[in-house]
C-alpha cells in the first residue's frame, strides 16, 4: 500500500516540484491533498506559492479590495487566490495551464524510468498562499 510519504518522496513527485520551481520560482511547495486516497485516476496536489513574487514577476495589478481580502486555506483556482483586475486574469490562467502542461508532459516523458513513475497522473487541485498562515 502506498503512503502519502512514499508518493511525495517518489522520483516523479520530486521531479514535478523541481520542474515547476525552475519555471516558476514563486512555487514554494507541492503536496498531496488531504483526500488524495479518494481518487483512483489522479493524484491531486496543492501548490503553495509566494503570491507577492508572482504578482511582481508578471506585473499583475490586484483589485483594490484584494489588499483587504486575504485568502486563508486552499482555493480551487489561481484566479481565486490572486484577485487580479480583469485584464490580468488571463496571465493567471496561462500560468495555471502551463503548470498543468508541465505535469502532463512529465507523466508521459520517456526519460522517467518506470520504477520512478507514479501509477496515477499528478494534477493540481488547489492553490495556497505561502505568505499567509492558515
Amino acid at each position: 500500500m502506498r503512503t502519502k510519504e512514499s508518493i511525495e518522496n517518489s522520483l516523479e513527485f520530486r521531479t514535478a516540484f523541481k520542474l515547476l520551481k525552475r519555471r516558476f520560482p514563486f512555487v514554494k511547495n507541492i503536496k498531496l491533498t488531504n483526500d488524495w486516497e479518494n481518487y483512483s485516476s489522479l493524484l491531486f496536489i496543492d501548490v503553495t506559492l509566494d503570491v507577492d513574487s508572482l504578482v511582481k514577476k508578471y506585473d499583475i495589478q490586484l483589485r483594490p479590495v484584494s489588499k483587504y481580502n486575504i485568502v486563508y486555506g486552499v482555493t480551487a483556482y489561481l484566479t481565486m487566490l490572486v484577485r487580479a483586475v480583469q485584464e490580468d486574469t488571463d496571465k493567471l490562467r496561462d500560468i495555471e495551464s502551463e503548470m498543468a502542461d508541465i505535469l502532463n508532459k512529465l507523466n508521459l516523458s520517456p526519460a522517467l524510468p518506470d520504477d520512478g513513475r507514479l501509477p496515477q497522473r499528478l494534477a493540481i487541485s488547489g492553490w495556497r498562499n505561502a505568505n499567509v498562515q492558515s
